[in-house]
């Protein structure tokens, strides 16, 4: 079971601008046998910032998101 779902959460976020995260939206994309995934969005000025990035950064931050 998902993480999330364990924790009493639907998987869905929505979040304003942020230096830290770069999604402004995420969904359960549970797949129907019961695989855990989300899948998550980055647009307007979360795009623009994160897009300037270099693989590296993004890397360690994708990583600290997933640990919190």
């Amino acid at each position: 079971m998902a993480f999330w779902k364990e924790k009493g959460f639907s998987g869905e976020i929505v979040a304003g601008s942020s230096t830290h995260c770069p999604f402004c939206v995420t969904f359960d994309a549970t797949s129907p046998r019961g695989s855990p995934a989300l899948v998550g969005f980055i647009s307007g000025q979360q795009a623009t910032l994160w897009s300037t990035k270099e693989v590296k950064g993004i890397r360690a931050e994708t990583i600290l998101i997933k640990l919190l």
